[in-house]
């Protein structure tokens, strides 16, 4: 769930908060008590107990919070999980350990201690702060990103904030990006770069924003965090973190295009199919085809599943294949073979964002020391999938194009390029001319 917040900070107008939120009738938030004293916070458990209030699933402690007080949520407000910042920053006035598997960790300004996190139910994930360290301390990003995936420590609560075009200094002379206030949505995009497993059942928008401007930023995250308009399509990528780039998208609405105007049924494969986007793209807008999917990773078999149920494309159209390359394909003939490889070449990783790296499964673009050793591959084995007249279309990083043509005349296909909308050399169309035919 994503939740909307009442914070307390300087000038944050907590108050005036929960008087909007009887005007809205919200019974549901997440709570950031964190700036007020004893005496601040009973007025502020009297405002809550007098407002629509009822449930406050998840709240961030203040390290002088008693016992008493978590009492009070858990009991009245259904309260399930809690978090801290770490005790080298605040150290526990109180021992918290009757409610220790409800408490999480939250990243700030030190790096995890895994020591720590383990007295604890697990991690509090500042998704605002991780980008903000990405951007400005990658020391410290990695070090949180490898305890994350190393030790795979439960990710029990999450907080979201905007990440700024430009940097200002915090009230501890730390420079930042994040920041507790949005002015538009396209302040939460960064969100998009990270995996859905880094993402946990209980979301808090932590922003001093109107809580009717938080219901807005909420609509937008629930369209855009964990699915793609691709082409009319909806893509999720829940299960296999890959997303589908805009460059992708440009020349498959071209091939679709050239596609349309053949009248005859069309058999397709969309192979490193990945999260599906492309096949099911074409079966969208082309009701004259079937697909065959093909990928060597179980999660994006699982994903394509999900993607073809989610765009409701008749089981009677197409087929999914759990196989390397060709393999399991074997008498298959295709008009046309959809492609987007692995083409990552090793000298080129500096150039790839840092959120690929981390998080997209590298099986989904690197292609070795050029970027060529799959589409090689690739191209050696697809001329003996295609009917007569058969097509390939396949993308490529712009600074291979002449390997390509040098693989593609070598194996003897005709081959053609196009430019992305960057006017970059983006993919390729190839047609098969066996040399024996012509004899």
């Amino acid at each position: 769930m994503i939740l909307l917040s009442i914070t307390t900070t300087k000038n944050s107008g907590w108050r005036e908060k929960i008087k909007e939120a009887n005007k809205l009738g919200l019974k549901e938030i997440a709570l950031f008590p964190t700036c007020l004293n004893k005496k601040q916070r009973e007025e502020l458990y009297f405002l809550l107990k007098k407002s629509t209030i009822k449930n406050i699933p998840f709240v961030h402690l203040r390290s002088d919070m008693n016992l008493e007080e978590l009492d009070f949520f858990i009991k009245n407000y259904k309260t399930e999980v809690f978090n801290i910042h770490t005790q080298a920053q605040y150290p526990l006035i109180h021992d918290y350990s009757k409610y220790k598997s409800k408490i999480y960790i939250e990243n700030v300004f030190q790096e995890f201690d895994k020591k720590e996190l383990k007295n604890f139910a697990g991690i509090c994930l500042d998704l605002s702060h991780l980008e903000n360290d990405r951007l400005l301390n990658k020391k410290r990003f990695s070090k949180n990103i490898k305890i994350i995936e190393k030790y795979s420590l439960p990710i029990g609560c999450n907080h979201i904030s905007a990440i700024k075009n430009f940097t200002h200094l915090d009230k501890s002379g730390e420079l930042r990006y994040d920041e507790h206030h949005f002015e538009n949505f396209s302040e939460f995009d960064y969100l998009k770069n990270y995996p859905p497993k880094y993402f946990s059942q209980f979301i808090a928008i932590e922003v001093t924003n109107s809580l009717s401007q938080q219901l807005k930023v909420r609509d937008y995250l629930f369209d855009s965090l964990f699915h793609k308009n691709f082409l009319n399509v909806q893509i999720d990528f829940s299960k296999f973190f890959v997303i589908p780039r805009e460059e992708t998208e440009f020349w498959i609405q071209k091939v679709i295009r050239e596609l349309k105007i053949v009248n005859d049924k069309l058999q397709i494969l969309d192979i490193f199919a990945g999260t599906g986007c492309l096949g099911i793209a074409v079966s969208k807008n082309i009701k004259n085809s079937f697909v065959d999917f093909v990928d060597n990773d179980k999660k994006a078999i699982e994903q394509i599943k999900i993607n073809l149920k989610l765009n409701k494309i008749s089981s009677k159209r197409y087929k999914i294949y759990k196989s390397d390359l060709f393999k399991k394909l074997e008498g298959k003939k295709y008009n046309v073979i959809l492609a987007n490889p692995p083409y990552v070449a090793k000298e080129r990783l500096n150039e790839v964002q840092d959120t690929i790296k981390e998080f997209e499964p590298k099986i989904a673009w690197f292609g070795g020391k050029r970027g060529l050793v799959i589409i090689s591959k690739f191209l050696k084995e697809a001329k003996n999938f295609l009917n007569k007249d058969g097509k390939i279309y396949f993308e490529f990083d712009p600074f291979q194009k002449e390997e390509v043509e040098r693989i593609a005349k070598k194996e003897n296909y005709q081959i053609q390029f196009f430019k992305d909308q960057f006017q970059k050399f983006r993919y390729a169309k190839l047609n098969f001319r066996d040399p024996i035919s012509k004899i």
